[in-house]
């Protein structure tokens, strides 16, 4: 079998295994007995049936873990810090006991002061930087970009008929507003027809999807003479100036924003390496930690989501309602469950009405026990989303929080306050972990998406009502610079000169907010309607 290329190879040992990344969107999967080879565009059948018949089963669960993320994002991966050294399986069992100690939580919703809905703008916004791509026929791989591909695909194949929009599923029952459908476009049986199926995750992501598919074609009714690509490249440049503007400054503290975001500079974005990350393509950081902190922010239960209805639903409920969920009715979604997204974003009236959790170590108790629907047939015996996100990490050889800490430091960032001192979160069963003998190396090599958590966690607990939840020190830096890079290396980007006003607020790009958006649909009422 051919050699993939050096220096961007994703490989990982487990037993008799072995899982190659090839440069773009191949992949080798080897063992002492058999071998598969498939193209990224077959990944699903072939990958997946290899799996079955030779992984299932297999004590090692590593390698169905790290090959399922590979399948569902066939791009090169690579390091911005470098691989450290590998994690034993003492250290694989203590981060599993630790992810099980992370939602065994079942206290009162930690409510915070950021609106419910960048919950699931953060999942857009990672799920369109690490969606899956097939390789071109030039054998050119595309880096990662917030481009909203994971909308408009690769090759614009999601248009309407018209040529001008992009098409729409109506829900179930033929509830429609303003001409305009509720859903995302399906095939017959319930499958999305979109640019990244993991969008239809959920009802509440799926309707984020729907807003910005909403927008594109709202933008087209106001404004006649633009082409589809000049829409196209409008509603791109607008979602990336939110992400910037409005997404970034609630989730990460002002001081990394200001640095990264507005002077430019850090410890991989800016003049220093040209802002170039190419060699790299999807950093392993960002796809197995950075970008998941937003499952912290997950309620347990949501009010006030449906118009004037305010019965809480539990958060299974929404992820019962997509297409791997069997929740649709008819193979749509119920239009007396069309969430309310004025009562989950700040519209210019004052406060939301629904606010996320804030971001730490506790997670909320149905992240313990994922649908198996949800998971790969192939690794379904870890159902617990934090101990899979924290095995990932070990798998992957991320470096700890305190090795990427130090990197950062010895560049001359500062502004990091978790050492061994403060590391351990106030939670009892966390705590618990962390004091286990066996457990010790947990403390000298914290994973990185804990160490981000418990950042955010202790900066929640250093204000007057511990309600002001952003990212902190590490987690804060990697999350600005990670999206001002996918923003900057995009095409069109909202870093570039001389782009014109955007079609929302006051057109500046700084002014750019997701209520902004929500609002220029065409009538804000119109998220409310369905439960009237």
């Amino acid at each position: 079998m051919a050699r993939a290329t050096p220096g961007h190879d994703w490989l990982r040992r487990g037993s008799a295994f072995h899982v190659v990344k090839r440069p773009c969107g191949e992949f080798l999967i080897v063992n002492t007995q058999a071998a598969v080879e498939a193209d990224a565009q077959d990944l699903s059948g072939s990958i997946r049936k290899f799996l079955q018949e030779q992984i299932a089963g297999s004590p090692d669960n590593e390698i169905a873990i790290l090959t399922e993320e590979f399948r569902t994002s066939p791009r090169i991966y690579g390091y911005l810090f470098g691989e450290t050294e590998p994690y034993d399986d003492v250290y694989r069992e203590a981060v599993a006991a630790l992810g099980t100690a992370m939602t065994s939580s079942s206290g009162p919703v930690r409510e915070s002061t950021t609106p419910a809905g960048f919950t699931y703008l953060g999942q857009f916004i990672a799920h369109d930087l690490t969606r899956a791509r097939a390789a071109s026929k030039t054998g050119e791989c595309e880096s990662p970009a917030l481009d909203l591909g994971s909308v408009y695909g690769s090759r614009d194949e999601h248009k309407a008929p018209d040529g001008r929009r992009l098409r729409t599923g109506a829900s179930y029952g033929g509830i429609r507003y303003k001409s305009l459908d509720r859903d995302v476009f399906r095939r017959p049986d319930g499958m999305p027809m979109i640019g990244h199926p993991r969008n239809d995750d959920n009802l509440l992501l799926s309707q984020t999807h729907v807003a910005v598919v909403a927008f594109h074609n709202a933008l087209a009714g106001q404004y006649p003479d633009w082409s589809y690509d000049e829409i196209k490249q409008k509603v791109i440049l607008t979602l990336q100036a939110i992400a910037l503007y409005d997404f970034l400054p609630r989730v990460a503290d002002r001081e990394a924003w200001m640095r990264v975001v507005i002077e430019r500079r850090g410890y991989w974005y800016g003049d220093r390496h040209n802002g170039r990350l190419s060699d790299v393509g999807i950093p392993a950081e960002a796809a197995f930690a950075v970008l998941r902190f937003g499952h912290s922010m997950v309620r347990p239960a949501y009010e006030h989501w449906n118009g004037k209805k305010g019965d809480p639903r539990d958060v299974g409920a929404f992820v019962g309602l997509s297409y791997l969920g069997g929740g649709l009715r008819n193979f749509k979604v119920p239009g007396d469950w069309l969430p309310d997204w004025t009562a989950m974003f700040d519209m210019g009236r004052g406060e939301a009405k629904l606010k996320a959790q804030t971001i730490g170590c506790t997670l909320t108790g149905f992240l313990d026990h994922i649908p198996e629907d949800h998971l790969p047939k192939s690794d379904r015996n870890e159902r617990n989303l934090a101990s899979r996100t924290l095995l990932l990490g070990a798998h992957a050889r991320l470096k700890s929080g305190f090795e990427i800490r130090d990197a950062l430091e010895s560049d001359g960032l500062d502004g990091f306050p978790i050492d061994a001192g403060n590391l351990v979160s106030a939670s009892p069963a966390v705590r618990a972990v962390f004091n286990n003998r066996q457990y010790e190396e947990l403390r000298a090599r914290p994973p990185l998406w804990y160490y981000i958590l418990r950042e955010a966690e202790h900066g929640a607990s250093q204000g007057p009502d511990g309600t002001c939840s952003r990212l902190a020190g590490v987690g804060a830096q990697l999350l600005c610079e990670i999206v001002a890079q996918a923003i900057r290396s995009a095409c069109p980007s909202i870093l570039a000169a001389s782009i014109g006003d955007l079609p929302i607020g006051t057109g500046r790009p700084e002014d750019a907010r997701m209520s902004g958006l929500v609002s220029a649909i065409g009538d804000a009422d119109w998220y409310a309607a369905a439960g009237s």
